[in-house]
């Protein structure tokens, strides 16, 4: 995980990049990573902790950097452009870009983790459905036990 995450790194700090592009970097892409981690610190909300899954963040991510690349292809009339724009030409710090971020990432978390509980609802989920069953047999003979 540690290489992966350093790979751009290394990439960006082998470029000429000029801080307020370097801080852009990375104000958006936190934005892009932000509302799946801020849900994780709810670990006690049944639907986070059953939804959060481990494919979640990174279809989460890409899926908010294809949004960015799609408005900003909208604006500049390429993709690419759209995406150097948003991470590192918006030196002004244009708020559409960052609100197009921020409403990307919620819409596609809320839309992946609704399609997973909606899956794990239809189809059940191996081990927890197994895990439910042995928890409610135990249950069960406990109930069974307690009348006798």
């Amino acid at each position: 995980v540690v290489v992966i995450i350093n790979i751009p790194m290394v990439a960006v700090s082998l470029k000429k990049v000029d801080l307020l592009q370097l801080f852009l970097l990375g104000n958006m892409t936190t934005i892009c990573a932000f509302f799946p981690l801020f849900l994780g610190f709810f670990p006690k909300v049944d639907i986070f902790q059953r939804n959060l899954t481990d494919y979640l963040f990174p279809l989460n991510f890409l899926g908010t950097i294809l949004i960015i690349g799609v408005y900003g292809s909208a604006n500049l009339g390429s993709f690419s452009d759209g995406l150097h724009f948003a991470f590192l030409g918006n030196i002004f710090y244009e708020y559409e870009y960052f609100l197009v971020a921020l409403l990307g990432t919620v819409f596609l978390t809320t839309i992946l983790m609704t399609i997973h509980e909606v899956i794990t609802r239809v189809f059940g989920n191996g081990a927890a459905v197994e895990d439910d069953a042995k928890d409610k047999d135990a249950i069960d003979v406990e109930l069974d036990m307690s009348k006798e």
